[in-house]
């Protein structure tokens, strides 16, 4: 179970054979709450969670705290961290997002910009040129912001 400084935490169970995701928080009666949330979620969850750890950890590594007035030290102890349900809201928003993309365009998309997997390694695995999986995937961001302009 992988334990954030936010007031949730987000898991993976192997059942069956068969990978759950589920995220648990605090509601606002102090009650743990736990629900079952897709993989693509629980990506987003996790990504949130190791920026937001390289972001304080940059700072740290790279700030001498004798070098900082006392603005600067209190700026940075008062380090805003979004809740959970605007986390889940921008993911399910994420989610509804990737529909709108053909299933090439989000395999492609996924595997680059979620899995790390560069042009040259999806074309590859797929047996096609680099330029086409730079096509397929520059297509799905144009998508991607397109969908959030009409919602938004």
């Amino acid at each position: 179970m992988l334990t954030y400084d936010n007031t949730y935490t987000v898991r993976k169970d192997c059942v069956g054979g068969t990978d759950k995701f589920y995220a648990s928080f605090v509601d606002s009666s102090g009650k743990r709450q736990e629900a079952e949330i897709s993989e693509e979620i629980y990506a987003v969850l996790e990504d949130y969670r190791k920026h937001e750890w390289r972001q304080r950890h940059f700072r740290e590594r790279h700030q001498e705290f004798s070098e900082q007035s006392e603005e600067q030290l209190i700026a940075r102890a008062k380090i805003t961290i979004l809740p959970l349900s605007k986390v889940v809201d921008l993911s399910i928003d994420i989610e509804s997002a990737l529909k709108v993309l053909t299933e090439g365009q989000r395999l492609r998309f996924l595997q680059h910009f979620y899995q790390g997997m560069s042009y040259g390694q999806i074309a590859a695995e797929e047996g096609c040129t680099k330029q086409a999986v730079a096509q397929s995937i520059s297509t799905a961001i144009t998508g991607i912001k397109k969908y959030f302009a009409d919602e938004h």
